[in-house]
């Protein structure tokens, strides 16, 4: 499985490490290029990907618009199965989309808590439980169909620091397990629960059928399986 990689703050680099561990352990998982940024005054937490791509020898490019041509050329050019963009503050456009599978991330119980700033808005709001969620990327912000969502408790003491420490730690497991099953149904297809037919889901499947994969609730653990 051919994964590209789309991010510019430190959430991002600790996902792109995550993915080169998996990357070690499992040789038919590659990332086959990486999208960052050069520098960005919008991003706080900014960070540059390219320094960690040097030392593992991944392709990148640096973009300020990734729905740009040259943007969307070096992606095609890295020919991926599947694209993974953890940590970018702008919309991915509908050339990229149509392409390919974009899974995306957000810190809080999708569909509720979209738009900017959702951890900070979680403590301003007392809210007393969020999630980790990763999801299937269309057109609109934070609103596609859910992959693997993990709740975590918000405690009185909760800081925007200790929740992005817990957030990432969740994510990091959760990427683990999605990267391994996308993989899996990518080789050997997924039996559907109601034991029909099987299904490809990278890549034989077009974007839009990505909804099959949805998450299973479970004691806080990560957990994907197709629905028929």
């Amino acid at each position: 499985m051919r994964i590209f990689f789309v991010g510019c703050v430190a959430f991002s680099r600790a996902c792109l490490e995550t993915l080169l561990e998996i990357t070690r352990a499992a040789p038919d998982i590659m990332l086959v290029g990486v999208t960052t940024k050069k520098h960005s005054a919008f991003n706080a937490d900014f960070c540059d990907l390219a320094p960690l791509c040097i030392k593992h020898q991944i392709p990148y490019h640096y973009t300020s618009n990734i729905n740009d041509q040259e943007s969307i050329a070096f992606m095609h050019s890295c020919k991926p199965d599947v694209v993974y963009c953890f940590g970018w503050s702008a919309l991915i456009g509908q050339e990229i989309l149509s392409h390919y599978p974009v899974i995306g991330y957000h810190p809080a119980a999708l569909p509720q808590n979209r738009g900017r700033h959702p951890i900070i808005w979680a403590l301003a709001l007392g809210l007393e439980k969020s999630a980790s969620s990763f999801f299937l990327m269309d057109t609109g912000a934070d609103s596609g169909a859910i992959l693997s969502q993990v709740p975590f408790d918000i405690a009185p003491n909760d800081t925007a620091k200790s929740l992005c420490s817990k957030v990432e730690s969740i994510a990091k497991t959760q990427i683990q397990d999605f990267t391994m099953l996308l993989r899996n149904t990518m080789k050997e297809g997924f039996k559907s629960e109601g034991g029909g037919a099987q299904h490809h889901i990278i890549p034989s499947l077009p974007p839009s059928q990505l909804h099959k994969i949805t998450p299973v609730p479970t004691s806080g653990e990560s957990e994907v399986r197709v629905m028929a």
